[in-house]
C-alpha cells in the first residue's frame, strides 16, 4: 500500500490527539509540538517536546521525544513506521534552543520514510528528500495545528484557551475508518 492510499482519517485522529494534549499543557514551548510514532502494528506512542533535565533551557523536539518512547517501550523502530507531527520537522542546523540534531537529520538517519503533519513550518526548509511528507487534507485540523504552530513560532504559547484554540478543536470531525 502507498503513503497516499493510507487512509488520511488514522493519522487525523492521531493529530487530534496530539493537538488535545497541547491544549491541555502547560503551554511553555517545548510542550507546544506533539509527534507520535506509529508502526506497521499499528502501535502508537504520542508525546510532547520535553525541556532537557540537564538545561531546562533546552528542549528535546516532540519527534525524538515519541521515538525515544516508543523504542523504550518496544524497542527498535521497525521499518515503515510513519512519524505524524504537528509541526513539520525542523531542518535548520542553527536552532539554538533544541536539544541535538535537527529532527530532519533524526529521521533521516534512523530510515524513516514516511511523515504526515498538520502544519508545515514556513521558517523551516520543508524539502524532506529522504521522507515523503504528506500534510492533512482535514482543513479544521490544518487551520489548528497552523494556529497551534504559530503560537509556539511567535514564541507566543501563552494561554491557547484565550486565542480560541480549544474551541477550534471540538468542531474537527472525521469519518470512522475500517481497519478490517
Amino acid at each position: 500500500m502507498r503513503f497516499q492510499e493510507v487512509t488520511d482519517n488514522r493519522y487525523d485522529r492521531i493529530l487530534t490527539q496530539l493537538c488535545d494534549m497541547i491544549i491541555n499543557c502547560d503551554g511553555r514551548p517545548h510542550s507546544m509540538v506533539g509527534a507520535a510514532v506509529v508502526d506497521p502494528k499499528g502501535r502508537s506512542v504520542l508525546k510532547l517536546g520535553t525541556p532537557v533535565s540537564q538545561d531546562p533551557e533546552l528542549w528535546c523536539h516532540a519527534e525524538r521525544t515519541a521515538i525515544d518512547a516508543y523504542q523504550n517501550q518496544y524497542g527498535r523502530l521497525p521499518q515503515n513506521c510513519v512519524i505524524v507531527t504537528t509541526l513539520s520537522p525542523c531542518s535548520d542546523q542553527r536552532m539554538h534552543l533544541r536539544y541535538s540534531e535537527s529532527c530532519t537529520d533524526l529521521l533521516t538517519e534512523l530510515g524513516i520514510k514516511r511523515v504526515y503533519c498538520g502544519y508545515m513550518d514556513p521558517s523551516q526548509d520543508n524539502d524532506h528528500g529522504a521522507f515523503k511528507m504528506r500534510l492533512t487534507q482535514n482543513a479544521k485540523l490544518q487551520t489548528l495545528c497552523q494556529r497551534i504552530g504559530d503560537a509556539v513560532l511567535s514564541r507566543d504559547a501563552v494561554h491557547l484557551h484565550d486565542q480560541g484554540v480549544a474551541e477550534d478543536q471540538k468542531d474537527i470531525k472525521w469519518i470512522k475508518p475500517n481497519f478490517d
